[in-house]
């Protein structure tokens, strides 16, 4: 089973690249996109988030903050059709669309 999370962090916390290179080395995420400034789609297979952001505030220089929410059913807003189907479907896939990255592939 997989589960989707929005991870969003303080300037502070890091730069995108860092940000996106850490998570790569994360065994429990799968896929992540990002689509708007300080933040995340995940896509991991980790149920309890709790284990996620443990390894985050490791990660987390002195005076960052963030928030990791595990993504309910019941959302709205205005993000791509690429972001709603990570969110939604839990894609580990990464298909091509401008203007918005993927995890890179190892």
């Amino acid at each position: 089973m997989t589960y989707a999370y929005v991870l969003v962090y303080s300037k502070t916390f890091g730069a995108r690249d860092d940000v996106a290179d850490y998570l790569d080395g994360m065994p429990e995420i799968l896929n992540w996109r990002f689509e708007m400034s300080n933040s995340f789609f995940l896509v991991s297979d980790q149920p309890n988030a709790d284990i996620i952001a443990r390894k985050l505030m490791r990660q987390a220089p002195k005076g960052a903050s963030f928030l990791l929410m595990e993504y309910p059913d019941n959302t709205q807003g205005l993000l791509t059709k690429g972001s709603w189907s990570l969110l939604n479907d839990k894609r580990t896939d990464r298909p091509l669309e401008f203007g918005v990255s993927w995890k890179k592939k190892k």
